[in-house]
């Protein structure tokens, strides 16, 4: 059933009941269950006409998600990890890093420390180096404008 058959359905359930149509009749014109009679009523009540739209099943928020003061030491073990003149450099430095500088327990797996890594400090590090390139690109161009004035 898609949404315009779906909304449909809904607002006739509706009508019905406010007309005082009582529950097991309305069940036999739109053939649904009791309890999505009862939802009905209830987004009708709250929110009248438009609690009838269907509604995201997007989850609000992960409560798996790593927080952000995790999320800033795992960026801060993996600028130190880079910096370092000689040694490894990959995920696992960083979660050694975490572990033994930082102290912490448990330490986030190398798949998502590889995750955090790729989404936090290489987009800021690509930000910082486009900046240099526009900041390059304005330089050179006024170089050239003082070189032909």
């Amino acid at each position: 059933m898609n949404e315009t058959e779906e909304r449909h359905q809904r607002k006739k359930a509706i009508r019905l009941w406010l007309k005082g149509v009582r529950t097991f009749i309305m069940l036999k014109i739109v053939p649904r269950s009791r309890a999505w009679l009862c939802k009905c009523k209830k987004r009708y009540r709250k929110h009248g006409w438009k609690g009838l739209q269907s509604q995201s099943r997007k989850p609000k928020r992960n409560p798996y998600a790593y927080s952000s003061t995790i999320r800033r030491l795992v960026v801060q073990a993996y600028r130190r990890v880079q910096k370092r003149p000689w040694g490894l450099r990959g995920v696992s430095a960083v979660r050694r890093e975490l572990r033994v500088t930082f102290r912490l327990q448990p330490t986030p797996s190398t798949s998502t420390l590889k995750a955090l890594c790729v989404t936090m400090c290489e987009t800021t590090e690509a930000d910082q180096l486009m900046s240099k390139v526009k900041e390059s690109r304005y330089v050179s161009r006024l170089k050239f404008r003082i070189k032909f004035q």
